[in-house]
């Protein structure tokens, strides 16, 4: 199986060069190649589901095919929306549940938040703090994240006044509380976190029930 994936892997991004620029070549668009060429019929066929390929592949060029998590550490993403976060494989899964719920914004948000805090000079700052602002929190956002209305108005005025690394602070500790009492419990209950974790569907209820106990 391994060998299969990385043949199709290898044969993706030789269709890439007669793609034009700006072309989804991350393991969404490998997953629609994939099902493109009907492979998602041969995935079934040996008990593999395909909602597992972008678990399995490169991400961005990050991943290899051995860099699979194990069970264990598969596991460790049920204690806490922190720990889920902490890892990376973690949140690439984590995204392509988001993304299948429409809601990746949310997770889009925070880790530009967190990318946001470590970016130097202040001027490369400053064009970050406008591109997220304009992308998610923004009144007229394309991708508004869900923020209530004094959190909104502060941010605006952190980034209008007062740039520093906390600017987002408030909008991103709220967004992470949404995902923590909303997504995040619905991705512990999903087919694809079972899969992965190797887990029966009375176990993974029982995970999820657990981690909502301590939030």
């Amino acid at each position: 199986m391994e060998k299969l994936l990385w043949f199709l892997w290898q044969q993706f991004k030789e269709s890439l060069k007669k793609q034009p620029v700006g072309y989804n070549w991350n393991h969404f668009g490998f997953l629609q190649f994939c099902r493109t060429l009907h492979f998602r019929f041969y995935f079934s066929f040996f008990g593999f589901s395909s909602c597992l390929l972008p678990c399995l592949l490169p991400w961005g060029g990050n991943f290899a095919l051995s860099s699979r998590p194990s069970e264990t550490e598969v596991k460790r993403w049920a204690e806490s929306l922190e720990a889920l976060l902490a890892n990376q494989y973690g949140v690439a899964v984590f995204h392509h549940f988001l993304r299948s719920e429409f809601s990746e914004e949310n997770l889009d948000f925070w880790l530009a938040v967190e990318k946001f805090k470590k970016t130097h000079p202040f001027s490369k700052m400053a064009a970050q703090a406008k591109k997220i602002y304009d992308e998610f929190i923004s009144s007229s956002a394309v991708r508004q994240v869900n923020v209530d209305s004094f959190v909104r108005d502060s941010t605006n005025q952190s980034v209008r006044c007062d740039l520093n690394p906390t600017s987002f602070q408030l909008a991103q500790d709220q967004i992470f509380s949404l995902m923590e009492t909303d997504s995040y419990p619905r991705f512990l209950k999903s087919r694809i976190y079972a899969q992965l974790a190797n887990l029966s569907t009375d176990t993974v209820l029982g995970l999820s029930n657990n981690s909502r106990s301590v939030i």
